[in-house]
């Protein structure tokens, strides 16, 4: 049988060369396969770092507006002084360049309670 199989193929002889051509390819082949597999690790591990960045991101608290060189909570901690007239002339014009350019604390400060007789600055 072994004979038969033999006698139906027709083997023919190597080209010089046509051997180191053939593994060539396969090694191609199996580098492009190789890159392939690596890329898509490469990208699942991207994408998954991207994602736990976004969620970290939307977890920080965002930071606070700073107008006239004072932030919002600064503003508000120091307002009843503003009010009274108790602060340098430094940082009363800082409040008050926070306040033409801040509406919410434009508000905040309209809203504050003033003790009776105080005239709010």
């Amino acid at each position: 049988m072994s004979n038969e199989l033999t006698n139906q193929t027709k083997w023919r002889s190597c080209q010089p060369g046509e051997l180191q051509l053939l593994a060539q390819r396969r090694l191609a082949a199996e580098r492009r396969a190789f890159l392939m597999r690596s890329g898509g690790i490469i990208g699942s591990a991207v994408l998954m770092i991207g994602g736990v960045y976004v969620g970290y991101s939307a977890m920080r608290p965002m930071e606070e507006p700073t107008f006239g060189g004072i932030v919002c909570s600064k503003l508000r901690a120091i307002a009843s002084e503003y009010a009274r007239g108790q602060l340098s002339s430094e940082l009363r014009q800082q409040i008050s360049t926070h306040l033409s350019l801040c509406e919410s604390c434009q508000t905040y400060m309209k809203n504050m309670k003033m003790p009776a007789g105080m005239k709010q600055s």
